[in-house]
């Protein structure tokens, strides 16, 4: 199981995905921070470096592509895995992301089971009622 040590911050506008991703990360032991903008991330990143992102494209704003090419360019921040979070998977949107530094492209409803896996490994047998792969 992941420890609370391991921060994630979520960044979407819709604050019903917030929530959500909210109580399954905690549930799963992960510390979550959240923001609801581009310029909102980059400041709560900055303040308190975490070890994985999970960032919506569509923002009031700046877009998460341009959030994720600052965070990139911003030390220590820029060594956490950037997922984004959307509702497209056009293979231009494959592209952008990965252009924008981005790890991978979740799309939206959010696969639970994928989404733990790539930020920990953890053992969904435990949390959440099904085998661990």
């Amino acid at each position: 199981m992941a420890t609370a040590s391991k921060k994630i911050l979520v960044v979407d506008d819709d604050r019903n995905m917030t929530e959500l991703l909210d109580a399954v990360l905690r549930c799963a032991g992960f510390g979550v921070t959240i923001a609801h903008s581009g310029r909102e991330a980059l400041d709560r990143a900055r303040e308190d470096p975490p070890d994985a992102i999970l960032l919506d494209v569509v923002l009031p704003g700046m877009d998460g592509w341009e959030t994720c090419r600052q965070i990139k360019a911003a030390a220590p921040v820029a060594r956490a895995p950037v997922y984004f979070i959307t509702g497209r998977s056009e293979p231009e949107d494959v592209a952008i992301c990965s252009q924008a530094g981005g790890a991978a492209l979740l799309v939206k409803p959010i696969d639970v089971g994928e989404l733990l896996d790539r930020l920990g490994g953890i053992d969904l047998h435990a949390g959440f009622g099904r085998a661990s792969r």
